[in-house]
């Protein structure tokens, strides 16, 4: 597509075309083609959004059942097929730890896989970069497709697969929470971005993160890419923040 903006007329046109498909094979095929040839990398990820309203049960499905777009899912966001995120969405339906609070619910629990590991810098001077930052929270939502689809597009070059024996780059201080775990690093902090996010006022204690504080329903206002990345929060400034984290 020549814009970023999902035709959403041309998605029904192909579902309608899924429904009259007989054989599971041939929906998962045209679904699959009409994402390739239809959207870029970038815009990917907005047309998937688009099947994954909170109240989807309340609609038709067209015929394309939630392991299908689990699938196509962990394809639209670069993740690993083995990884901790890509099963939470295949195994979307079973409880416990791996698949979390949201079980049973595909629109939840996709909306939880597509988030950013945020961390705070330690500093050991002012008058210095910070060379190491230490995890904080996750949050996914907040930005527009658009902006979302930006900000992937900036930062793919730089991803870097969380995989065996699943090591954070040295910079990085984590604690390896299944919760926590990443399925893509960024492989130097200065090739990230600040986010600018707003919480509920009460922080509280982790368990989850290395930082001893986080975020209670965090929430990303924009993406400050008018600031250079050693301006960021620090971990001795956080403390003295309330309801709002950069």
């Amino acid at each position: 597509m020549s814009d970023s903006t999902v035709r959403f007329g041309l998605l029904v046109s192909m579902f309608q075309a899924m429904l009259r498909d007989r054989s599971a094979a041939k929906k998962r095929k045209r679904f699959r083609t009409f994402l390739d040839r239809a959207y870029t990398g970038q815009d990917y990820f907005g047309a998937v959004r688009l099947l994954l309203p909170s109240l989807d049960r309340e609609r038709g499905s067209y015929g394309l059942k939630e392991s299908t777009l689990a699938t196509c899912l962990v394809d639209a966001l670069g993740i690993a097929r083995d990884s901790e995120d890509a099963l939470r969405l295949v195994n979307w339906r079973k409880g416990g730890a791996r698949t979390g609070a949201n079980a049973g619910n595909f629109s939840l629990v996709a909306a939880e896989v597509a988030q950013f590991l945020v961390g705070l810098a330690e500093r050991s001077d002012l008058s210095s970069y910070p060379m190491r930052f230490i995890s904080f929270c996750r949050v996914g939502t907040g930005l527009s497709d658009e902006d979302l689809h930006a900000l992937i597009a900036k930062l793919k070059p730089y991803f870097r697969k969380n995989e065996y024996p699943k090591r954070a780059p040295r910079c990085y201080e984590v604690t390896n929470n299944s919760k926590e775990r990443p399925d893509v690093w960024i492989d130097t902090p200065d090739k990230s971005v600040i986010l600018s996010i707003t919480s509920d006022i009460r922080t509280i204690k982790s368990e989850v993160f290395a930082a001893p504080y986080s975020l209670r329903f965090p929430r990303i206002q924009r993406v400050r890419y008018d600031k250079p990345w050693h301006e960021c929060l620090d971990v001795q400034c956080s403390a003295n923040q309330e309801g709002c984290a950069s």
